[in-house]
């Protein structure tokens, strides 16, 4: 069986995308913020079938969206380390063979790096995780708990992929690793995303983003 959880915060401001405050305001990061939940939802339920169960875990519980039908879990406390392997430990006593974890910051995500991340697992791989650009992973999976992988790990930095390559090796755990994606956590990532989303594809991928990036957008950003 397997089993893709969506990471993400409440919406609230100062709570989310604070690194993109300034140039936007926090309730536009607010609003930006629900686009990204709002699309990942969407995204994993796509996923959703008879082998495969699908969650969003945040810290803290809330209803989700209007309209939501998505299972809703509570995160442990702790660092982002505690919280990842709560969520690998909780999955496999409930009988997943392979969990994937996705982050709630990177909305237009390829559906082929989900699968790949999967497939990876059930061929042999202990741990997949699909690095970001910034120096950190947008995804991780595993086929059982792996403690080793999540300690010593500086959380929030660009060190988290380096960190994460090093422990694996240390502790023996076969790692996979997917292509590259990038997440939005800086303004070049906003200006990123927003040309991507004036694509067919992007837009199609991710509509409730774009809805939300189009009542944000300044011109301090250029064109899309």
């Amino acid at each position: 069986m397997r089993r893709l959880i969506l990471f993400a915060k409440r919406a609230e401001a100062g709570k989310v995308k604070t690194r993109l405050t300034p140039p936007l305001t926090p309730d536009q990061a607010v609003r930006l913020y629900r686009g990204f939940v709002a699309d990942g939802l969407d995204f994993i339920r796509r996923f959703e079938n008879e082998r495969c169960l699908v969650e969003c875990c945040t810290d803290r519980l809330w209803a989700g969206p209007v309209g939501s039908d998505i299972s809703m879990t509570l995160q442990r406390p702790g660092n982002l380390g505690a919280r990842i392997l709560h969520a690998f430990r909780r999955s496999a006593r409930e009988g997943a063979d392979a969990t994937v974890i996705l982050g709630a910051d990177a909305p237009t995500l390829p559906h082929s790096l989900v699968e790949q991340a999967f497939r990876s697992l059930e061929t042999g791989a202990d741990a997949v995780i699909t690095p970001a650009e910034d120096g950190g992973y947008v995804l991780v999976g595993a086929c059982r708990p792996l403690p080793g992988l999540f300690r010593n790990v500086p959380w929030g930095g660009d060190g988290v992929l380096t960190a994460t390559r090093s422990a694996a090796a240390k502790h023996g755990i076969g790692l996979a690793e997917n292509g590259a994606w990038y997440d939005i956590d800086r303004v070049e990532d906003l200006v990123r995303l927003g040309r991507e989303l004036a694509t067919a594809e992007g837009g199609a991928r991710a509509p409730r983003t774009r809805e939300a990036l189009c009542t944000v957008w300044t011109p301090e950003f250029g064109s899309w």
